[in-house]
């Protein structure tokens, strides 16, 4: 029944052409436009799914898992990004607050990978090169997946 839940929030998502969250630096309001606008969009996402896992310390042994992987990997992407796109890598931000509640770490990590999903989605359609055309496939295949896994964690 959770996943239809998930689903459903997903499906909500998609069929705006803004991409909106809840969370602070997901709530602006992303015009999908051109690949600039695109690789910023998608900085910025990345940036946050940084920041969240930073902060998370909770006790939940799957969701520290899945925070340490998160930061490894999506530091890993943006440093990707930003080398394809011959633009400098952002300076990481430290998290504002520390966050020891699990339910809260999960339901944003769920918006910050239903907004890569979308902009993956919407910047299918736009004139992007090679290099970052496959770039956003292969990032959203990795987020679609951990979709699944952050699921069975709250299932659990």
């Amino acid at each position: 029944m959770k996943i239809y839940h998930t689903l459903f929030i997903l499906l909500g998502l998609f069929s705006s052409h803004f991409v909106l969250a809840s969370d602070e630096m997901l709530n602006r309001p992303v015009k999908l436009q051109s690949e600039a606008i695109l690789i910023d969009a998608l900085s910025v996402t990345l940036q946050h799914a940084i920041i969240a896992s930073s902060a998370y310390q909770g006790s939940n042994p799957s969701l520290k898992r899945l925070a340490k992987q998160e930061i490894s990997k999506r530091q890993q992407d943006l440093q990707r990004l930003h080398q394809l796109s011959k633009t400098p890598v952002p300076s990481q931000k430290s998290p504002a607050n520390l966050n020891n509640n699990g339910l809260a770490y999960q339901k944003s990590m769920l918006q910050n990978h239903a907004r890569l999903i979308e902009l993956a989605e919407f910047g299918s359609s736009l004139k992007l090169s090679n290099p970052i055309r496959r770039y956003q496939q292969s990032l959203s295949g990795d987020v679609t997946s951990e979709l699944s896994m952050l699921n069975k964690i709250l299932e659990s």
